[in-house]
């Protein structure tokens, strides 16, 4: 967890890398930390333009991710998996999406197909200090 303490904007933003082992799911879904009993799909929660669907080559241009997330990315990739990179926001996509950027998305908040799916990086952004 992130904790800023001194300047502070208006908006938050991060994103998390979720990988499908097995390559062929059309859905992924997760628990609402706030409340465990709301079950969404990432693919329907999140706008288009913030899943994306990550390839080897794309991994290689990708500086600001932790090369061993880039290492298990590829890993998985090249075993036949895909690799989502799914972006939130806490400014205007919806609460849902402002939820993710404060809580993140853990391998205990995966609702199904637990043994194929796997949270690479799942961490929330910033919880504001006044």
């Amino acid at each position: 967890m992130k904790i800023k303490s001194d300047f502070v904007t208006n908006s938050s933003s991060t994103s998390f890398l979720i990988a499908d082992k097995s390559g062929k799911l059309d859905k992924i879904l997760v628990k609402i930390h706030s409340d465990p009993d709301i079950i969404v799909n990432l693919f329907e929660i999140l706008p288009n333009n913030e899943v994306t669907i990550l390839g080897i080559n794309k991994l290689n241009i990708m500086d600001y991710y932790d090369k061993n997330y880039v290492k298990k990315c590829k890993s998985i990739i090249s075993k036949g998996g895909k690799v989502y990179e799914f972006s939130a926001t806490d400014q205007g996509v919806s609460l849902v999406s402002a939820g993710f950027t404060s809580w993140g998305v853990y391998p205990e908040e995966i609702v199904e197909n637990n043994d194929i799916i796997e949270i690479i990086k799942g961490e929330g952004g910033y919880w504001w200090m006044t």
